[in-house]
């Protein structure tokens, strides 16, 4: 597997778009109501670890689970595609090269069924 971190320009790059992503994810009327109470500066660091990860090609996930960590949220596939758009736009505003941000993509995709409908229903 690719280091899609070091694709995108490496770590201070990644983080850079993290920074700039949430910046559109507060933004954004659709997403705002998931993330009101939440501490923006908290979910911005912890955002950097987990996509470092989630992106360097280890494949290792630490800590609580991505399913607890989102459960009744109330998170939907459409907000889980707004957050990846937005996540998308932030890669290009970076010029990160195409093939890289439909592998990013591609490779968030994964995580779909552990963010989406943590509504406490079993699966």
């Amino acid at each position: 597997m690719t280091d899609l971190v070091q694709d995108i320009g490496g770590r201070a790059v990644l983080d850079q778009v993290v920074e700039d992503f949430y910046v559109r994810v507060q933004n954004d009327p659709l997403l705002t109501t998931i993330f009101a109470a939440a501490d923006v500066d908290r979910l911005v660091a912890m955002q950097k670890e987990f996509m470092a990860a989630a992106l360097d090609g280890s494949g290792e996930k630490s800590g609580t689970s991505l399913r607890t960590i989102h459960a009744n949220r109330g998170i939907t596939p459409r907000h889980f595609s707004r957050f990846v758009e937005h996540f998308v736009g932030a890669l290009e505003d970076h010029d990160v090269p195409g093939p890289t941000i439909l592998a990013v993509t591609q490779h968030l995709g994964l995580y779909v069924d552990d963010v989406v409908g943590g509504g406490g229903e079993a699966g």
